[in-house]
C-alpha cells in the first residue's frame, strides 16, 4: 500500500543506519524495525493495535516480523501524526490508500507553521 510511495520524512536522521533498501526481502524482528525507525517496541505495538501498522508476519508464538519496507508506512504514519492528525483521522487515510502529493505537501506546511515563532 504505502511502500509505494516512498515517502522519506524522517530519513535525515543521522543514527540511521541502514536504509530500508539495503535489507530487501528481509523480515526484521520488532526489535530491530523499531531501531530502524527510531522507536520503540511499544509504539508499534500501539500502532498495530490501533490498526495504524500491522507486521507483515505473526508467529504462532505472538513474534512479531516487520518488511524494511515498512518503514515508509512507519514515517508517513509519524508525519501524520506530527500535522496534527489524530489516530482515527491516519486510520482513515491510511484504509483509502491516500498517499498523495498535496496530503504530504499539507502535512510539511502545518509543520512549518508549527515550527515558526508566534
Amino acid at each position: 500500500m504505502l511502500g509505494e510511495a516512498k515517502i522519506n520524512y524522517c530519513a535525515t536522521q543521522e543514527s540511521r543506519l541502514h536504509t530500508p533498501s539495503d535489507m530487501s526481502g528481509k523480515l526484521l524482528k520488532i526489535a530491530e524495525f523499531a531501531d530502524l525507525c527510531l522507536t520503540t517496541k511499544d509504539t508499534l505495538l500501539h500502532y498495530d493495535r490501533k490498526g495504524l501498522l500491522k507486521p507483515r508476519r505473526v508467529l504462532s508464538n505472538g513474534y512479531r516480523f516487520y518488511s524494511p519496507e515498512q518503514f515508509y508506512e512507519f514515517d508517513f504514519i509519524n508525519l501524520l501524526k506530527d500535522a496534527g492528525k489524530s489516530i482515527s483521522e491516519i486510520r482513515e487515510i491510511l484504509s483509502r490508500g491516500e498517499v498523495n502529493l498535496p496530503l504530504f505537501s499539507e502535512c510539511r506546511e502545518s509543520l512549518v507553521r508549527q515550527k515558526l515563532p508566534s
